[in-house]
């Protein structure tokens, strides 16, 4: 069942190379908003898809974070050059070891956050924005089961109202959240 699942990805992807221009999905978009869900296609694949056309930034706010193939993806894009900014949060981080063993071979800037309700509120957002123009949302979590075993989705808006929302909103929590221990 599994490979069969990989074949069908495969063959998804590469349709998606085609149709959607997914080596280069920034420059060739087919809307202002487009769906991707898991049943269909690797997220964590759509993302470095994303995150390798990335001109000169991406902003990460994700509420969890243990896929080290999401992570190397922003480490490669850091060493090209783009500016890369993290936000997490606080509870997860403190509960995972792997997550923290990750961000302390980071070369990007990160912080720690949490919720309006302080310590026991989670910072729950998982948003993605490239360079300041493109965002990707939904209810994938940055960990190895929202790739192998959830029903998960992205959302991508261009050009849109709610990007500049969204960039508002990651300034503010960069702005007032903590820097990672020392």
């Amino acid at each position: 069942m599994a490979e069969i699942r990989r074949i069908k990805e495969m063959e998804l992807l590469a349709n998606l190379k085609v149709s959607r221009g997914f080596a280069s999905l920034i420059s060739e978009p087919t809307g202002p908003v487009e769906t991707i869900f898991s049943r269909e296609i690797s997220i964590a694949e759509a993302i470095k898809g994303f995150i390798g056309e990335v001109e000169y930034s991406v902003d990460a706010a994700v509420h969890r974070l243990n896929s080290g193939e999401l992570f190397e993806c922003l480490l490669d894009a850091r060493y090209r050059g783009i500016e890369v900014r993290l936000l997490t949060d606080w509870s997860k981080y403190q509960q995972n070891e792997f997550t923290r063993t990750l961000l302390s071979k980071a070369t990007f800037t990160w912080r720690l956050s949490r919720g309006r309700g302080g310590t026991n509120s989670k910072m729950h957002h998982k948003f993605l924005i490239l360079d300041q123009s493109i965002i990707l949302t939904g209810s994938y979590n940055w960990t190895l089961a929202s790739e192998t075993q959830n029903f998960e989705n992205i959302v991508v808006l261009r050009g849109t109202d709610s990007v500049k929302s969204f960039c508002s909103e990651f300034e503010a929590l960069w702005e007032n959240e903590k820097l990672p221990p020392q």
